[in-house]
């Protein structure tokens, strides 16, 4: 409703007969000294003119100033987020492709999500095969290089 109010006034503003604002003062005043009322009129329908103009710019300012002050805000989060993902990385040890990769709408959510993927890398960690060189496991139970107790492992066949 005050949108329309000030659209109201501007074009009032606008249709009004342009008027000379400055004057001697001698033509605005009547014959027994009042201030002529046409001239009042015009004085009233310039300020009228530019007081909307002044609004409109007013209005215009705020919009920019609202979307800078939306623009930023977006940017503070995303920033908050990412500080968040760096942070979780580092109290759950995760490398730091892994912690760009955690997810969450809030930090919970991160949080639980930094967890689940620091268990599964020590899992993967846990479970790979530790294999020396020559395709030997070290976990294995060595074989004696003793001739005797390599001969003892040796079957015999029955006679």
């Amino acid at each position: 409703m005050a949108e329309n109010v000030e659209e109201q006034e501007a074009q009032v503003a606008e249709d009004a007969p342009e008027q000379n604002t400055v004057s001697d003062g001698a033509s605005d005043r009547g014959a027994d000294g009042d201030i002529n009322v046409d001239a009042l009129r015009g004085m009233l329908a310039e300020a009228r003119k530019e007081a909307a103009k002044y609004r409109v710019r007013a209005r215009e300012a705020e919009e920019k100033i609202a979307s800078a002050v939306e623009a930023e805000r977006r940017r503070a989060q995303e920033l908050e987020v990412e500080l968040s993902k760096v942070r979780l990385g580092a109290e759950f040890q995760l490398p730091t492709d892994i912690a760009a990769r955690i997810q969450g709408d809030t930090q919970e959510e991160r949080e639980q999500d930094a967890k689940r993927l620091a268990e599964l890398i020590r899992k993967a960690a846990a479970s790979e095969i530790r294999v020396g060189r020559g395709g030997v496991d070290p976990s294995a139970e060595a074989t004696p290089t003793d001739p005797a107790a390599l001969a003892s492992r040796i079957r015999r066949r029955p006679a």
